[in-house]
């Protein structure tokens, strides 16, 4: 899926043995250790021995649950509150990705850590880009495709796609490690076989390593079918490290894991999913999850409507989603794909008159008006769309003020005119704002900042964050960075209103709204934080949870003093 327990279950607690006591697998699914003696101690972690977690493996055919397994799932087996850890794997294999050849800089990648190779370092058995010593003896590397590298003389240059590594190591795993090898083949396959022929990139990338494979590395031990057969469960179970581009933290990584790729898909996740550095995965509850729920968690970005998210899931995970999201013709009422109506004058005044689909799970559904109940073709929906997507492709790339404007200007030429205001072309808008304000916030200050800069920021973090609390609920990293956001904007607009420059007076009234305001900003500093403290360490949500986890010390004093003055 190339697209992130004690009794407790608390995410900060330090008691492993407690965390990882409660596992149940009903489907007698009990793995042993691993003989790791040949392959050193990084290669495979002594937690890829799965313990007992508190969930079950369950088949359905409940027609909201859209599974990458053949129906199964995993379910609950006992309730979790919103951010408790539900469990923790390592990847059976990992390797470099298909993306990796598509980074920007032009730079190789470390076949150990999948960073970007800042140095010159290469591996001194087979020539390859790592980053250090550390990663040069790295199990995952050294172990596997290295030597293979070595006798046949393998360079950078026959790699035609990065991901063929990933699937020779997947193929290794049958003589160096049968337990492992057995529990790849298990991973069931979703993708039907015509799915998956009738796909260019899958198709492309089983060329690839059938050359690579055959040719460059000389093993002819795996016929065609075992290769197919391993392309095709990498394609389908993957998992993408999910990182955000130009992060400290950015890994061109492919991970298979055993129990990851049971995680069923909701366009409304229960569930909320971590790939850390060392390839361990961790799940967390999103929300709160009942004993006998299944396990959720989203496969597609966040900004998309219903009609291009089930396209996006029927080409890349063969899944035809009709969750409680995508059966909604308002998407949960948040309106995310409505189109404004402009048919009469009744319309063009009224903000209820919006096209939504008649068929929501149907694509070339037709859209009726809420209002005057006039009917359009999805080709004068994607063309409005269309529009929208014109205005936005004529600005520059810039972090300036004036990208901020001109984005400004596109987002209130459509808003509820063209579009509905919650719009999922709005919003991704609103939220590049967003972004963009938070830097100039952050390099200015507030001192060359005018005030309504900072109350508008403060609005449309509002609003986004109003409509992810509906699509993308509780605890996952796209709301930590929107608390983020808005802490940060409370931040300022506290530290101009406590200004002592500030020739407004603070009478009693805004003072109330001042402690409101501040005590808002400690909460939402304080889940902020907590949400993206899980991220990986230097990513760049952790940085973020790091900053709002600086004591206010001094913020505090300067409020009291505040109080303290206009109470003379």
């Amino acid at each position: 899926m190339h697209v992130d327990c004690c009794s407790c279950n608390r995410i900060d607690c330090e008691d492993e043995n407690r965390k990882e006591n409660h596992l149940i697998l009903t489907c007698n699914n009990n793995i042993g250790s691993n003989d790791r003696d040949n392959f050193g101690s990084s290669l495979i972690s002594p937690a890829t021995q799965n313990e007992e977690i508190p969930v079950q493996i369950r088949s359905t055919t409940e027609g909201e649950i859209m599974s990458n397994t053949n129906g199964r799932c995993l379910v609950a087996s006992k309730n979790f509150d919103k951010g408790d850890l539900i469990f923790r794997e390592h990847a059976l294999i990992s390797g470099p990705s298909s993306c990796s050849s598509l980074n920007e800089d032009g730079l190789p990648v470390c076949l150990s850590c999948y960073s970007l190779v800042q140095t010159r370092y290469r591996c001194r058995r087979c020539g390859f880009p790592v980053c250090n010593y550390t990663c040069e003896q790295d199990g995952k590397h050294a172990f596997f495709e290295c030597p293979i590298f070595a006798s046949n003389g393998v360079s950078t240059d026959q790699i035609l796609d990065p991901e063929t590594i990933t699937i020779l190591r997947c193929l290794l795993l049958r003589d160096k490690d049968t337990k492992n090898w057995f529990k790849l083949l298990e991973l069931q396959q979703e993708a039907e076989e015509s799915h998956h022929q009738s796909s260019s990139n899958a198709m492309a990338l089983l060329c690839d390593a059938l050359t690579f494979i055959h040719q460059t590395c000389d093993l002819d031990q795996f016929d065609f079918d075992t290769v197919e057969n391993i392309t095709r469960i990498i394609d389908v179970n993957g998992f993408g490290s999910e990182d955000r581009q130009r992060a400290l933290l950015y890994r061109y990584g492919t991970y298979v894991f055993e129990r990851g790729s049971l995680l069923a898909h909701s366009c409304i996740p229960n569930a909320y999913r971590v790939i850390n550095p060392n390839s361990q995965l961790e799940v967390y509850a999103a929300v709160p999850i009942k004993a006998g729920e299944v396990i959720k968690t989203v496969y597609t970005e966040t900004f998309l409507g219903t009609v291009e998210r089930r396209k996006f899931l029927h080409d890349f995970f063969y899944l035809s989603c009709s969750c409680s999201r995508c059966s909604s013709a308002t998407e949960c009422d948040t309106f995310f794909q409505a189109i404004k109506c402009q048919n009469d004058e009744n319309c063009q005044k009224s903000t209820e008159a919006v096209y939504l689909p008649i068929q929501p799970l149907d694509p070339n559904s037709e859209w009726k008006c809420t209002l005057c109940k006039d009917v359009k073709g999805y080709d004068f929906i994607s063309a409005m769309e269309e529009a929208v997507r014109s205005d936005l492709s004529q600005i520059d790339g810039d972090r300036s003020m004036d990208r901020v404007l001109k984005l400004e200007a596109v987002a209130g030429k459509h808003r509820g005119v063209s579009l509905h205001p919650n719009h999922f072309l709005i919003l991704r808008t609103e939220y590049d704002i967003v972004q963009r304000m938070s830097f100039i916030l952050y390099r200015n200050r507030l001192i060359r900042m005018q005030v309504e800069f900072v109350l508008r920021y403060i609005e449309l973090i509002r609003k986004i964050l109003q409509v992810l609390n509906i699509i993308l609920p509780g605890f996952n990293r796209h709301r930590g960075r929107v608390l983020y956001f808005l802490q940060q904007g409370l931040m300022y607009l506290i530290q101009y209103k406590t200004n002592p420059n500030n020739k407004k007076r603070v009478d009693s009234k805004s003072l109330s709204t001042l402690t409101e305001e501040y005590e808002e900003f400690l909460s939402v500093s304080e889940e902020g934080k907590w949400i993206l403290m899980v991220e990986p360490e230097g990513s760049e949500e952790r940085l973020l949870a790091n900053e709002m986890a600086t004591d206010h010390n001094g913020e505090i004093e300067i409020l009291k003093k505040t109080m303290a003055r206009d109470d003379r």
